[in-house]
């Protein structure tokens, strides 16, 4: 058996794990807690680490088994088994330290970007630099406004992906 990444379809990661479960496969399903805060209560869940993502241990004779339910979109084949399980146990390790841990879009110096919710949500700009904070990674953003730039830090959880910037208005 290898291990492989299965990329499911939204909601379905416990039920695929259960399929695991059932038919003896190894399988990892890294869980993170995350904490929702109602009127007059607070309600802590377990919610996958990685969305639409768990990790299996399976061989050929098992594809009938776990493509019967029609959750699984792929099955996303490793470069190198050891690699994988190295990178699972440390993220198994980074759970038991930070249960609240966030998985984040990796984001890399002159990306644009949007801050997707806080004071700032909406706001676009350029990733300038990126620094490290116990617990956090913090971006800084440099956001262009009539021919000048103001720079926010942000945390990188907050900040979404958009592709190319706007072209710049020019003056008349």
């Amino acid at each position: 058996m290898t291990w492989s990444v299965l990329h499911l379809k939204p909601r379905t990661e416990k039920r695929v794990a259960e399929i695991c479960e059932r038919h003896h496969l190894p399988y990892y399903l890294p869980m993170r807690r995350s904490v929702r805060i109602y009127p007059r209560r607070k309600v802590v869940f377990e919610i996958p680490l990685f969305a639409n993502y768990l990790f299996a241990a399976f061989d050929t004779s098992h594809h009938a088994v776990l493509f019967r339910g029609n959750h699984i979109i792929r099955v996303l084949k490793p470069e190198s088994q050891m690699k994988l399980l190295r990178q699972l146990v440390q993220i198994r390790r980074l759970l038991r330290l930070d249960p609240d841990l966030e998985s984040v879009d990796p984001i890399t110096c002159g990306e644009f970007v949007r801050i997707k919710s806080g004071p700032l949500a909406g706001l676009e700009g350029f990733v300038t630099r990126i620094r490290k904070k116990p617990g956090r990674r913090l971006v800084v953003l440099n956001i262009e406004l009539v021919g000048r730039a103001v720079a926010t830090e942000t945390d990188a959880r907050l900040l979404e992906r958009i592709g190319a910037p706007p072209s710049s208005p020019r003056s008349h």
